[in-house]
């Protein structure tokens, strides 16, 4: 696999990158997973390689994997449930048809309130954004996980690995 270098040439991208990228795609998916039932819908928003929405889609009924840059990589078919979307791909998706959402960065509250059924939960990865944000567009609470245990807002900041939920 390689990358564009700086000076336009292509430089290898290092195993190391996989082998990281990996670890990150299976312990999100280890959280979701509780998440999940045979008949979830699942939201990935802004993938950059539909890696966790191809692990959800052998678990749950349908995925939408919406802002992929390059769709799915590393030469994989993809399965019958999974339908990728380029951008702007949150229109697309059907009113109250998402159980489940997944984004690595806050991305249109609005839309993804509106795409998620009630009872619904967003997951916002990596980010402590306040829960204000959230309210504003409509979720009824947020919680706060460090790791796989659910936190306080307040020992959700000193974690490394902070995940946001926002529950319609």
């Amino acid at each position: 696999m390689y990358t564009k270098a700086s000076a336009g040439s292509l430089a290898p991208v290092a195993p190391e990158f996989f082998a990281r990228r990996d670890a990150e795609i299976a312990r999100r998916f280890e959280f979701l997973l509780r998440f999940f039932t045979p008949r979830t819908v699942f939201l990935e928003l802004g993938t950059r390689d539909c890696e966790l929405s191809l692990r959800a889609a052998t678990y749950v009924d349908r995925v939408w994997s919406v802002d992929a840059p390059h769709g799915i990589t590393r030469g994989v078919r993809p399965p019958t449930n999974l339908r990728v979307l380029r951008t702007g791909g949150l229109a697309a998706i059907p009113t109250e048809s998402v159980d489940v959402a997944f984004s690595e960065e806050l991305k249109d509250p609005g839309r993804v309130h509106r795409v998620l059924v009630p009872g619904g939960i967003w997951f916002v990865a990596g980010a402590l954004l306040p829960a204000q944000l959230f309210r504003e567009v409509g979720f009824s609470r947020v919680s706060y996980y460090a790791g796989r245990a659910r936190v306080p807002a307040s020992l959700a900041k000193i974690s490394r690995a902070t995940t946001m939920a926002a529950h319609k």
